[in-house]
């Protein structure tokens, strides 16, 4: 039984991990999409509902 338990976590965990790293690359290119419509970075992390550092941080990580 606890190993059934342990298997479903790591199950879980794998499908956490690809959804997280779909997020991420959702959220890049919208923030990518807000910056070429001239949106300013409060308000697209008002939207993206991230910190305005982290919109920095991914715009400044897309154009590095």
């Amino acid at each position: 039984e606890v190993v059934q338990e342990a298997v479903a976590v790591g199950r879980e965990r794998r499908q956490s991990r690809a959804f997280e790293e779909a997020l991420m690359a959702h959220t890049s290119s919208a923030e990518a999409r807000l910056a070429r419509e001239g949106y300013a970075v409060r308000d697209a992390a008002a939207l993206l509902v991230l910190t305005p550092g982290r919109v920095s941080q991914l715009h400044n990580a897309r154009t590095a």
